[in-house]
């Protein structure tokens, strides 16, 4: 399960604890192919020095992972299909309101960060890193207005994170939550360019137009406008 405390990043995925993400990448760090561009990189240098810098570049590394999940969902949101075309359709008709259920999607983001070791203002050698993220959302339920998603009645997301140093795997997690914990909506998530800042209505109501259902409704579920 995903601590929601605190903003949700593949830090917190892959290692929870900053101190143990440091700890855990500075290990990695001191074998494999990692170790082996350091060494030769600190070659010459006392253990103390080689030691402070694989730390620091673990540090650095750690710091690389703040990457906000919630965000990234977002980001993928507002390039979905179903979403965006019910954002079009509220934002042209003040006052209406969809509800689209999406049973399932994945979204899937990389990224390959690099940290460059620095001696006496040279650098002696760069570290590269790759992040891999894959979420899985199930049972999704997005309120739409005036082009923004307002609120997420529900929804779950399976998150599947994966770390390599020097093309190296060295660490991997899932982790799942729920969507309202993960994401969150404020005054609405836009789906088209300059939709109007909207804030959610309190739970029960009523909207002027009536709603309209849309995407693919779920077995067991009716697809009537409500």
């Amino acid at each position: 399960m995903i601590p929601t405390d605190s903003p949700v990043t593949a830090r917190v995925v892959l290692f929870g604890d900053t101190d143990d993400a440091v700890a855990k990448l500075a290990r990695a760090l001191s074998s494999g192919p990692a170790d082996a561009t350091l060494g030769s990189a600190l070659r010459g240098l006392s253990a103390a020095t080689r030691e402070t810098a694989t730390r620091e570049i673990a540090a650095t590394g750690t710091g690389l992972l703040e990457l906000d999940l919630g965000g990234l969902l977002v980001t993928g949101w507002q390039r979905y299909r179903a979403l965006v075309e019910a954002g079009h359709r509220t934002a042209a008709a003040p006052g209406r309101q969809e509800i689209v259920d999406i049973i399932t999607h994945r979204i899937g983001a990389s990224a390959n960060p690099q940290v460059d070791l620095l001696v006496n203002d040279v650098r002696v050698a760069t570290i590269h890193f790759g992040l891999g993220l894959e979420f899985q959302v199930r049972a999704l339920t997005a309120v739409v207005r005036s082009g923004r998603i307002v609120a997420l009645e529900s929804g779950r997301c399976k998150v599947t994170a994966s770390l390599s140093i020097e093309g190296v795997e060295v660490a991997s997690q899932t982790a799942e939550s729920e969507l309202r914990l993960l994401v969150h909506v404020g005054a609405g998530i836009p789906l088209v360019p300059e939709a109007p800042n909207v804030n959610a209505p309190p739970p029960g109501h009523g909207f002027p137009g009536a709603p309209r259902r849309s995407g693919p409704v779920p077995p067991g579920r009716s697809g009537r406008i409500r």
